[in-house]
């Protein structure tokens, strides 16, 4: 699958990237010229092997909820490409099994949370912090559609973390546009 975006010398950095949405996306920006960081938490195999199919790509591991490794993710890909064009804040977890409020534990509203806000968050400001620098980039946060609608589902039986973190991260992207609307990022 070709976008016919032209992005030959760029560098495009991808959480998640180990499989699935993550993957597809580390395929097609390679597929338009661009050079892939195939980022990975616990799919170490499977990233380096998307990587090894790459031109020029990189699999590189980080636990995006801790601050001094998705720093270092970002440390680690411009030291071997020299710039971050693109980044696409793709890591997340999915609850196999949500539960109404009275029943969710604590850690699994906390795990959710943590990778799924505290892990963009971290990746937003890492990418936005090498935009300044470099004075361009490209940043996509991938969600889900379900929080636009979470309040209007009527009769909703399930307190669903992963809708709740789709609408944070809605909100998210607005404040992410607004803040820099100066750095004049696409």
């Amino acid at each position: 699958m070709t976008t016919h975006i032209e992005m030959h010398g760029q560098v495009a950095l991808v959480t998640g990237a180990s499989r699935g949405i993550g993957a597809a996306a580390a395929r097609i920006f390679a597929a338009e010229g661009a050079r892939v960081v195939v980022h990975y938490r616990s799919g170490r195999a499977e990233a380096e092997a998307l990587a090894a199919e790459l031109p020029d790509a990189v699999a590189l591991g980080a636990d995006v909820t801790r601050e001094d490794e998705v720093d270092a993710l970002f440390a680690a890909a411009l030291e071997r490409y020299g710039r971050i064009d693109s980044c696409v804040a793709n890591a997340g977890v999915w609850i196999e099994r949500p539960a109404p409020v009275a029943e969710m534990t604590l850690e699994q509203f906390r795990r959710t949370l943590d990778v799924d806000l505290i892990g963009v968050f971290l990746t937003c400001r890492a990418f936005l912090r090498v935009v300044g620098r470099q004075g361009s980039g490209s940043l996509v946060l991938v969600g889900s559609t379900a929080g636009l609608g979470y309040l209007t589902v009527v009769g909703q039986s399930q307190f669903d973390t992963n809708i709740v973190w789709a609408a944070i991260i809605v909100v998210m992207v607005l404040a992410v546009i607004i803040d820099n609307l100066r750095l004049k990022t696409r």
